[in-house]
């Protein structure tokens, strides 16, 4: 499993870059990790994390999403 972070407020070329990386790993036919992680007032301003997270990665099935405290995750195959 490949685990790739990403911020709430990702740039669009970066974003671009991680959804090649993640496209990599699973023409590999590994199971990847997204990961977004708020800090500091992003936990009070940001509600729409997981909407929005799923929307990056709209592309992809996701098998699983999930968060605990200030973290995010989607589970992508």
């Amino acid at each position: 499993m490949k685990t790739v972070k990403v911020s709430y407020n990702i740039g669009t070329h970066d974003l671009e870059t991680k959804i090649k990386q993640v496209k990599k790993f699973l023409d590999k036919e590994l199971d990847v990790k997204v990961e977004l992680m708020l800090r500091g007032r992003e936990n009070y301003l940001y509600k729409d994390c997981e909407d929005k997270l799923k929307e990056m990665f709209s592309e992809f099935r996701i098998i699983n999403s999930w968060n605990r405290g200030n973290k995010y995750y989607l589970l992508l195959r």
